[in-house]
């Protein structure tokens, strides 16, 4: 499977960052797009038929994106890395979108830690459930908040949990994370991504 739509080439890492995550397969030339290049054909406001920006034909199947490519990391995989950074991510918010890269760039400074980066799904409710577990007195099962918040793992184990939000700062990063894996500041390495 390709990483990135057949017809614009955009990747669909980006698509999920912008929670766009419809595809379409047209079952006349079995060419996959996203959601953005199919032809929209308007017959009222609320109605239109969709065709393949290949062919031109209608007969297209509707696929999810997120049932075949996810930038999303599992709980079992975030836990199975020795140090990690975690973000919860939904695509309706600005504040992860502005928030990652600042933890990337914070990350990319530290020096012996080597920390993996990953982005938990926060619309989903056992990803919810599972930080509130951890840090029962400040997390929020019910709903996702959308601030950004991130989380550190340390050996395996969640240690820290600090709201985002529009205020989160690079040094905050650091601080945090000198703090739980040790005082390595100085730029080596980037960090892995968590997809």
């Amino acid at each position: 499977m390709n990483d990135a739509c057949e017809h614009c080439g955009v990747l669909y890492a980006d698509l999920q960052h912008a929670g766009l995550n419809e595809l379409h397969r047209c079952r006349a030339c079995s060419a996959e797009s996203c959601d953005k290049c199919v032809t929209h054909e308007y017959v009222s406001s609320q109605v239109a038929f969709l065709h393949c920006p290949k062919c031109g034909s209608d007969r297209l199947d509707k696929l999810d994106l997120r049932d075949r490519f996810s930038i999303f990391t599992s709980l079992a995989d975030l836990i199975a890395k020795s140090d990690a950074v975690a973000m919860l991510y939904v695509s309706w918010s600005a504040y992860p979108r502005r928030n990652e890269p600042i933890t990337i760039a914070a990350l990319e400074k530290l020096d012996t830690s080597r920390p993996h980066f990953a982005l938990l799904d926060e619309e989903d409710s056992g990803v919810r459930t599972a930080v509130a577990d951890w840090f029962p007195e400040i997390a929020n099962a019910d709903v996702p908040l959308g601030n950004g918040s991130l989380i550190w793992i340390s050996s395996g184990h969640p240690v820290v949990y600090r709201h985002g939000g529009p205020y989160l700062a690079l040094l905050d990063v650091l601080e945090t994370s000198r703090q739980v894996w040790g005082n390595n500041a100085m730029h080596d390495e980037s960090p892995s991504r968590g997809y």
